[in-house]
């Protein structure tokens, strides 16, 4: 279960959100912001039985990894 907590940690509190993001599956991101030269954000999936959160970090693309395209990395036109 997701909680307040989750969705507002303190990590890198300076740091402005990126919010209405979604993948290229369509799982919306929250907390979307920078840290340590990357994208942080976690992933929310499920459906009304459950939802997951799932943190990831993106490169400066808005992609997972350089050699392949995934369901998650960021929409194209909604990168940060």
């Amino acid at each position: 279960m997701v909680s307040d907590r989750d969705l507002n940690p303190a990590c890198c509190p300076e740091e402005d959100r990126k919010d209405g993001r979604k993948t290229m599956g369509g799982h919306p991101i929250v907390d979307l912001h920078r840290h340590k030269g990357l994208w942080k954000g976690t992933v929310l999936e499920g459906n009304a039985s459950g939802i997951r959160s799932r943190m990831m970090f993106w490169g400066r693309n808005g992609r997972l990894s350089q050699k392949a395209e995934s369901p998650y990395d960021i929409r194209k036109g909604e990168q940060p």
